[in-house]
C-alpha cells in the first residue's frame, strides 16, 4: 500500500482507536479534493467523490474520524498560502518565484480554487477546538477565483507586470497530472456561527505584503 494510505488511513485509524479509548478529541486536517469539482459550489453536506488516490484517502480519514462522534473534529481546508514558506512552496510562493525570474506566468483561466491564508486557520483550529466543535468544518478563504485572477493579484501586488500572467485551459495544464477538481469552491458559511472570519486573497494578500515588508 502507498505511504498515502499507511498516513491518512492505517494511522488515522489507531489515532482513532486511542480516542475511542480514552475519549480524547481528534482533530483531522483534510482537503477540498475530497470533491469532484463539478457542482458550482460545496458544503460540508454535500457528498464526497474524490478522484485522485491522495484525496481518496483523505476521504476515508475522514470517515474513521467520524466514528468518534461528538469527539471528531474534521476541517477541510484549501491551498493555504503564508508570507514565509519553508520546504515545498505554495501555490502563492511558485508564482512569485516565477514573476520574481522575469519569465512568464501560465496559470488556468476557467479553473476555480479557494486560496486560504494560514493564519486564519491557525486562528480557526484554536477557536473550533476550544469550543469543541466536532463534525466537518470548510476552513477556507472568502474567495474563490481563477488561477489566473489569482496570478494577476499577486503581479499587481508586488509591482510586476499583470500582462505576464499569460492564461491557459485547466484541461490544457493538467494534462498527464493526478485527477483534481475543476471547481474546488468551498463555502466557509457554517463556521462563521463560532465567530469565524475568513479572509479573501486580496485581504490574505495585503497581508502577507505587511509581513514580508
Amino acid at each position: 500500500k502507498s505511504e498515502a494510505w499507511h498516513i491518512n488511513v492505517e494511522a488515522t485509524e489507531s489515532i482513532v482507536s486511542v480516542c475511542k479509548e480514552t475519549k480524547k478529541h481528534l482533530l483531522y486536517i483534510s482537503t477540498d479534493f475530497v470533491f469532484d469539482g463539478n457542482d458550482d459550489l460545496y458544503t460540508e453536506e454535500d457528498t464526497p467523490n474524490p478522484q485522485s488516490w491522495y484525496a481518496k484517502t483523505k476521504h476515508e480519514g475522514e470517515l474513521l474520524v467520524h466514528t468518534l462522534g461528538e469527539l471528531g473534529l474534521i476541517v477541510r481546508i484549501a491551498f493555504p498560502y503564508r508570507a514565509t514558506n519553508d520546504g515545498k512552496k505554495d501555490f502563492f510562493h511558485r508564482m512569485l518565484t516565477v514573476l520574481e525570474s522575469g519569465k512568464d506566468l501560465t496559470a488556468c483561466s476557467d479553473q476555480l480554487f479557494v486560496p486560504t491564508f494560514i493564519d486564519d486557520i491557525a486562528t480557526a483550529l484554536v477557536s473550533l477546538a476550544g469550543q469543541q466543535a466536532f463534525g466537518i468544518y470548510h476552513v477556507v478563504g472568502s474567495q474563490a477565483l481563477s488561477p489566473y485572477e489569482a496570478g494577476q493579484k499577486v503581479a499587481a501586488a508586488f509591482g510586476y507586470d499583470q500582462k505576464r500572467v499569460r492564461e491557459t485551459q485547466f484541461s490544457d495544464f493538467y494534462q498527464g497530472c493526478a485527477p483534481r477538481p475543476f471547481h474546488a469552491n468551498l463555502s466557509n458559511v457554517k463556521i462563521t456561527k463560532f465567530g469565524l472570519k475568513m479572509s479573501t486573497f486580496d485581504e490574505g494578500l495585503a497581508a502577507v505584503k505587511r509581513q514580508l515588508t
